[in-house]
């Protein structure tokens, strides 16, 4: 029989000591006392409920371990060690501390041998993508600080109108006081938020040179300190670029972005696959060329049935007569409007123009 380690020791003589002192602090004659009131069988069923339980969080754990782990994986065996004794550690230390420690230390040791898995699909390279495991295909800064189309004639309910530092300066950013033209008499009270956002300029297509629209650009997010009657005074929450006396203000509502999985990687060889084709209509800040992380507006939208979190081959058509498109890179749809989509380029090999043509994957 192999003889413990001094490890094994260690825990031991801790458990022990640990247990020992929960018993004494809990009045150990108070204890007996009620447990020989106690009726055994709900005192079994609790404790078959807490192995019930401990063994889902373990297989939970396992089954997020395993696109990170090698091919085997870990043992299931390994983490149920290591989830009850995480349990025992943390039921010591405040607010589960000794538990994560003791389940992070524990899967690090164990991860110690194991080789990394190779990122695959859109944003192989990066490091940050697992083949299989969901990635967010942006940031909230993709979602939030990008454009937005609208018609002419759109109305908004609210603008800005002053600012605590008016005759100061003519750009203000996160932290500044300003002035709106909507109060209590409009429904806007103290707490509420509006989206901040700036004419830019009229968007034709590229290609058919028909009216889409006016381009506003995102440039930040005002929330209410107070309402009066008609006016309201604001703080700038968030800026993405500066915001001017005459931004317009939307009521603002959280944007997700798109939780997916990598798609099969775009390859110069993928050919038309008959779903709806579009075209890049818009980039940001109005780049001649863009390449991988550019936010872009397409012409797809709901009426050909695109929706968050898909992915289109972005192609050229080959100048010579006969010859395969030139495919060229690949975006993520990120939002999906009537008539427009916005997308962030995901992966480009050349430079990408507003003109190139899409097809969803």
């Amino acid at each position: 029989m192999k003889p413990p380690s001094r490890g094994g020791i260690v825990r031991i003589v801790v458990a022990v000591a640990l247990t020992a002192l929960v018993f004494w602090k809990s009045h150990p004659s108070e204890v007996w006392r009620a447990l020989t009131q106690t009726r055994p069988g709900p005192v079994l069923i609790a404790v078959l409920l807490v192995l019930a339980d401990r063994t889902l969080m373990a297989y939970r754990w396992l089954v997020l371990l395993r696109p990170f782990s090698s091919p085997g994986g870990p043992r299931f065996g390994a983490v149920m060690r290591i989830f009850f004794v995480s349990t025992f550690v943390g039921t010591f230390l405040p607010a589960s501390v000794g538990g994560d420690a003791v389940r992070a230390y524990a899967r690090e040791r164990g991860a110690a041998a194991e080789p990394a898995p190779e990122p695959t699909g859109a944003m192989a390279g990066e490091g940050a993508v697992v083949e299989g495991v969901p990635f967010p295909l942006g940031s909230p800064a993709d979602v939030y600080c990008f454009a937005k189309l609208y018609p002419d004639n759109a109305v908004f309910p609210f603008m800005i109108t002053s600012s605590e530092r008016i005759g100061m300066q003519d750009q203000f950013s996160e932290g500044e006081i300003m002035y709106m033209n909507g109060g209590v008499n409009q429904g806007v009270a103290a707490g509420d938020q509006f989206f901040i956002l700036h004419r830019n300029r009229p968007l034709t297509h590229p290609i058919s040179n028909d009216k889409m629209g006016i381009v506003y650009g995102q440039v930040g997010r005002l929330r209410v300190l107070c309402a009066q009657e008609d006016t309201a005074i604001a703080e700038i929450d968030y800026a993405c670029d500066p915001v001017v006396l005459g931004d317009v203000l939307l009521p603002f509502q959280p944007v997700p972005v798109p939780l997916v999985l990598a798609p099969d990687p775009s390859d110069r060889c993928d050919a038309p696959n008959g779903k709806p084709t579009g075209y890049i209509v818009y980039n940001r800040d109005d780049q001649i060329d863009i390449g991988t992380d550019w936010t872009v507006f397409i012409d797809l939208g709901t009426a050909e049935g695109v929706y968050p979190g898909e992915f289109a081959t972005i192609f050229r058509d080959n100048p010579v007569a006969g010859m395969p498109r030139l495919v060229i890179g690949e975006l993520g749809i990120l939002t999906v409007n009537d008539g427009y989509s916005t997308a962030k380029v995901t992966k480009a090999w050349r430079p990408v123009e507003t003109g190139d043509r899409v097809e969803i994957k």
